[in-house]
Parts: C-alpha cells; structure tokens; sequence
C-alpha cells in the first residue's frame, strides 16, 4: 500500500530588519551625496547575509557634541561619518569605528577659498613662512582645528559654515581650507552671496585625516553589517567605482604638476606618520611644516 507523502515544507527564516540612520548634518553637499549613497551600497551588497534594510538620512539640527551623544544614544540617529576627534568624550567609548577609510585620505587636501582680489598675494606663497602670513578659518568643531594650532597656522573660528563665509568676505581672517573634494561645490551653493569669492588653483595643504563610519554600540548588527560590506565593497571594485564617480574631477586636479603641496602634521592620525607617501597626487612640489621636519 502506497502512503501519499507530503511534499517537504518550506521553512522560511525572517531576519530581522537593519535600521541605519545616518546622521548628516555638518556634512558638504559632496559628502553627504557620496557618504549615505555608500552606505546604501554597504547594506545592499550584505543583504544576502544580513536580512533587508531601511536607510534613513538625518540632518537634526545640533551641535557636533550633542550629535555624537545621540548617535551613541542610537535611538534618533545611530551612525555618522567623521575622522576621530582630538577632543575625546565619554560617549565616543559607545562608539565602534567601521575600519575602512571611506575617502581615501581626500579629506586631508584642503584648497583655499580667498577674497578674489588677493589671488595675487597667494600665488606669491613659496614657503611654510609665507603662509603663516595668512589667517586660515575653520569652524571651531572641526576635528582638524587642532591640527592647524599645532603646525603653528594663524587660525580664526566661527561657529558653522556659512558663518566662515561671511567673516571671509568682511576680511577677519584670509582665506577657508576645505577638502578639494567638497569646496567647488560648496562654492558654486555659496556664490549668490558671496560673487568675491574664488579658489586659488595650483596651492593646497595635506595632512593625514581619514574619515571612517562611527556606529553606536547599541547597534551591532548594523555595526558588523557596516565592516563586512565595506571589506566586500573593497574586494569587488565597487567602493572603487562610487569614489571615482564622486570625486574624478578632484583627483584629476590633484595630477597637476604645478600644485605646490604643504604638508602639515596630524599628531592625532593612528599609528601613521605624517610623512607618509601623499597617495593622491604625483606632485613633487612638496613644502613641509616645521612640526613634520622635527619628526622625520
């Protein structure tokens, strides 16, 4: 006698979904659009493994040390990108930081935004003397403050972006450094306001600053998510592909033979000297601070 059988069942395995909301505020036009794209592509490229996701991007309007607090919290916001600050918090230990260097040291290439009118005075700098005849201005959270006190670098601090721009155009310091990858744009959003305005071609300032995904410890799916689709994205090409897609024409202005390079030291880069090889640009016109001369 034949027994009719059932036909096997279906077990299905319901994952538990990735909640990722990423923090942006601070962030340029540029690294927002390259930053929580990334992401989105670190969490597709581990779906197999990790289950379905749902990305947010936030731009809650607070200050940085109140932004790292809630993101450690991992309640409104539980990720954000940024390079380790020299000023560390206790909420900074509830925070994991994804390895992988999301901008390939872009970040540390900072070209100068100046009055038009002083172009001619720039385009004269030959030495590490002659630029610390200028103020440099940065906004005072920023993690690369420190970083131009210790390289001895006239600095004046505003409380955001947009006020850097308009103490640059009533003349209280000389000129904004930001990253090659990030100041035509932020430039071009600026410009309706500020018409004299412009950037000195052929000068910038390199230092090593790495920027990485920092997640909440109250998050450790998305954090092992996170570290397994960048080494993934690494071995595949893709990480590869969305940086050039960003970031082309910068790395195609940092071949330039005439760019004259200041490089400056990061005392608070990990375990890297500031001398390391400037793995961007094939420049030889390099100019070193003081400060990496008397570590060589």
């Amino acid at each position: 006698m034949l027994v009719a059988q059932s036909p096997p069942h279906t077990i299905e395995v319901f994952q538990p979904v990735t909640h990722a909301n990423f923090w942006a505020t601070g962030l340029s036009t540029s690294r927002a659009a390259y930053e929580s794209e990334l992401a989105k592509a670190l969490l597709e490229i581990t779906t197999p493994e990790f289950g379905p996701f749902e990305l947010t991007v936030n731009y809650l309007q607070v200050n940085y040390d109140r932004g790292r607090r809630l993101v450690a919290d991992g309640v409104e916001v539980n990720f954000f990108s940024n390079p380790l600050p020299a000023r560390k918090l206790e909420m900074d230990a509830e925070l994991d930081v994804i390895s992988a260097p999301l901008l390939k040291g872009l970040l540390g290439y900072r070209v100068f935004i100046v009055k038009t009118e002083n172009l001619q005075r720039f385009a004269a700098i030959k030495s590490y003397e002659d630029l610390q005849r200028f103020k440099v201005g940065q906004v005072n959270y920023w993690a690369d403050v420190p970083i131009y006190i210790d390289n001895k670098l006239p600095l004046v601090e505003g409380t955001s972006l947009e006020s850097l721009f308009f103490m640059l155009s009533r003349g209280r310091f000389d000129y904004i450094a930001l990253s090659i990858g990030e100041a035509k744009k932020t430039l071009e959003e600026m410009q309706y306001l500020y018409r004299e305005l412009t950037i000195v071609p052929d000068i910038a300032i390199y230092y090593p600053f790495p920027v990485n995904f920092q997640v909440s410890k109250r998050a450790p799916q998305l954090s092992r998510r996170l570290e397994k689709g960048a080494r993934l994205a690494q071995q595949k090409g893709s990480m590869e592909t969305l940086f050039n897609k960003h970031f082309s024409s910068a790395l195609k202005e940092l071949q330039s033979e005439k760019l004259r390079l200041f490089i400056l030291s990061n005392a608070n880069e990990l375990n890297q000297p500031s001398t390391q090889t400037v793995p961007l640009t094939k420049t030889k016109n390099l100019i070193y601070s003081p400060k990496v001369i008397n570590r060589q």
